[in-house]
């Protein structure tokens, strides 16, 4: 189990949260904690689905309880227990619910019962926690399948530890069901309890020899002790099995459709005589003589723990006692009242500005998700198609021009358009009278390559001005460069401003668009995609051709800061500094002479001396018949070569040019 650690100074109680209604010695003898994901415990839990009572369940409920997974099952440490709206046969019978009535496979006769649950809303629900006596004749359940059926209902005694209707929202019930008082005339009491469907409640249950104790947080509100006890008025001295379900009653909402009994817990404990104290040896009071776990009077667990590391379960550490405690306390609850909260490490998104925010995630683990929303506005539709003409921002499509008739926008620079999280199409829209239709194309390119594509609703424009938002559904990862607008109704001028396409997009995280080249003069630290212009130049700039990142053409200003494609004369026809690479040939010629020259010296002392490059020419021009100036820019740039790229000498050791050439030459040969 991991935990979050935080720590505090001094020595500290931890309170678990439960509801005990005295101090006598309970010792745990039975429970399902709710830990395993999936299906419930089969080796702790029976699910009822026989019906028993004339194809029918009792009270003329309307669900077919089902041993389907999707009806009760165990996530995230709760057991749910769901009631769908659902047509389902079984048995030759077509129910309009389902749900699940789950029988313990454990009875036990005196004890303490404790059971933490969030309960469904809506009128016609109807949870209930309560108990049977294991000798009831009830065709399909579980212990009567056991052969342990010999007495019917309610000989066998019924004991409702907790009953919620959701007709009656704000009200909890217990009761009991004996030979002298049931059904109508059952002996009952509750509480009101606003938070019943909101928040978790612990809902307990004291039997005895001589009374049943009804409680909700330690509260109670309810106890049955017949002043005479008998067959009739008390059956309550055999063994009773638990049951835990979800009934639909008759008077359910038509609009009801789903419902879910969440429990987080049930126990069962029975008093016992031996010393009770703090068993838990990573706690500081911890009684090696205990042998029952000792508890106060609301069910804090009676152990001092310095920090977090060391807790049992996961709950709230208080530095001194607390009275009325809240089993519902949470972090910040917990943090109020002076206490050091130890919760569940559980991961997820916790920016609640994420498309995926997870309110119960306390540990970030980068998952994330953003809309990344790009406005992109101003859009007009210039190209004319199919007989249409276009005014500025109004728009005409005349009696007599080609069905497919519209209007494009031909600003290349917004495309592409992509919509991988949705997006929508915002504007100012009126007519010069009469309505008028309208609606909006993206296409992946414009005619003929044009799918995929997507059109918008149709919207109908009047003559007031009026802002209009259409929204698009996600288009995945596909990409538009060609919108177009549509005005299906002939002869109405239709003008339309401030028309915005705002992209949306699904991201891991939010990206930064900009130049990432740490040499470039506009380099952006915070950039996480490279930017490029509307020509694909890369938006990075650049003072010199030394520190761009290949060869091309910087430019002052203009189409972008770099541009890879442009040769010599084009960059400087446009006022830009060309960078070329260096010929193949010459570079692997030159390089062999210089690496051979390498071989004289391996420390430069500061005596090297440089020859005019044009002395290099004649022979390199009559060896390889290249043009001697080119080859001449060549050698000069090969002699200023700087120390990072080891500077040698171009002359031999008897200051002949030519003999270093033609020591390149033969290690290299043309």
């Amino acid at each position: 189990m991991k935990l979050n650690h935080k720590f505090s100074s001094g020595l500290f109680f931890l309170f678990v949260i439960t509801s005990f209604a005295n101090a006598q010695n309970w010792n745990l003898i039975w429970a399902d904690e709710f830990s395993t994901n999936g299906n419930i415990d089969q080796e702790k839990w029976f699910q009822q689905t026989q019906l028993p009572n004339g194809y029918s369940w009792y009270n003329n409920e309307l669900q077919h309880y089902t041993d389907e997974i999707e009806n009760s099952y165990v996530s995230d440490g709760t057991l749910k227990i769901v009631a769908i709206k659902e047509n389902y046969t079984d048995q030759g019978h077509t129910k309009p619910y389902t749900s699940a009535r789950l029988n313990s496979k454990f009875a036990f006769t005196y004890g303490k019962v404790e059971i933490r649950a969030k309960l469904p809303t809506g009128q016609g629900t109807w949870p209930a926690i309560w108990t049977l006596g294991k000798n009831i004749i009830e065709p399909g359940s579980y212990w009567t399948n056991q052969g342990f059926g010999t007495i019917g209902w309610p000989y066998c005694g019924e004991i409702d530890i907790m009953e919620h209707w959701g007709s009656n929202q704000n009200y909890v019930q217990s009761a009991t069901h004996t030979p002298s008082s049931y059904g109508g005339t059952v002996n009952h009491g509750g509480q009101l309890l606003p938070t019943a469907s909101t928040q978790f409640h612990t809902y307990g249950l004291i039997w005895n020899e001589d009374e049943l104790i009804f409680s909700i947080d330690g509260e109670v509100h309810y106890t049955y002790n017949p002043p005479v006890k008998n067959s009739d008025t008390w059956p309550f001295d055999a063994e009773q099995f638990l049951l835990l379900n979800l009934a639909i009653a008759s008077d359910i909402s038509p609009t009801f459709q789903q419902g879910t009994l969440e429990i987080d817990y049930v126990r069962v404990f029975q008093a016992s005589t031996d010393p009770a104290g703090c068993i838990d040896v990573n706690a500081t009071n911890y009684d090696e003589e205990a042998t029952i776990q000792d508890y106060d009077e609301w069910g804090n667990l009676l152990c001092i723990y310095t920090s977090c590391d060391n807790i049992p379960d996961y709950g709230c550490i208080y530095a001194g006692g607390f009275g009325t405690f809240n089993e519902d306390f949470d972090a910040s609850d917990c943090e109020s009242y002076g206490g050091t909260p130890c919760e569940e490490e559980i991961l997820g998104c916790v920016d609640e500005s994420a498309n995926n925010y997870n309110e119960d995630a306390n540990i970030d683990d980068g998952s994330c998700e953003y809309s990344n929303i790009n406005p992109v506005s101003g859009i007009v539709f210039s190209g004319v198609f199919g007989g249409t003409y276009a005014d500025a921002n109004t728009y005409t499509n005349p009696s007599g021009s080609e069905s497919w008739a519209g209007f494009a926008n031909e600003d290349a620079s917004v495309y592409p358009f992509t919509f991988g999280d949705g997006g929508s199409i915002s504007f100012n829209g009126s007519t010069n009278g009469a309505s008028a239709d309208i609606y909006f194309r993206f296409e992946y390119n414009p005619y003929p390559d044009t799918d995929p594509s997507y059109n918008t609703t149709s919207l109908t424009l009047g003559p007031e001005s009026t802002e209009y938002t259409l929204n698009i559904p996600s288009q995945g990862g596909n990409t538009f460069s060609s919108f177009l607008l549509y005005v299906t109704t002939p002869d109405v001028a239709v003008t339309l401003n401030d028309v915005t396409v705002n992209t949306s997009d699904v991201s891991g995280s939010i990206d930064v668009v900009g130049c990432m080249d740490a040499n470039a003069s506009n380099y952006n630290e915070d950039a996480t995609v490279p930017g490029y212009d509307q020509y694909g130049n890369l938006q990075c700039e650049y003072t010199s051709c030394d520190d761009i990142p290949e060869y091309g053409c910087i430019y002052p200003d203009g189409f972008g800061a770099f541009n890879e494609g442009f040769d010599a004369a084009a960059c400087e026809s446009y006022g830009g500094l060309a960078c070329e690479e260096v010929s193949v040939m010459y570079q692997d010629v030159l390089t062999q002479m210089l690496l051979t020259i390498m071989e004289v010296a391996t420390v430069d002392d500061g005596s090297c001396e440089y020859p005019e490059a044009t002395s290099y020419c004649a022979e390199l021009v009559s060896h390889f018949n290249i043009e001697t100036e080119i080859l001449s820019e060549i050698l000069l740039t090969i002699s200023n070569i700087d120390e990072n790229n080891v500077l040698v000498s171009a002359v031999s050791a008897n200051n002949d040019p030519i003999d270093v050439f033609y020591i390149g030459a033969q290690t290299n040969p043309a």
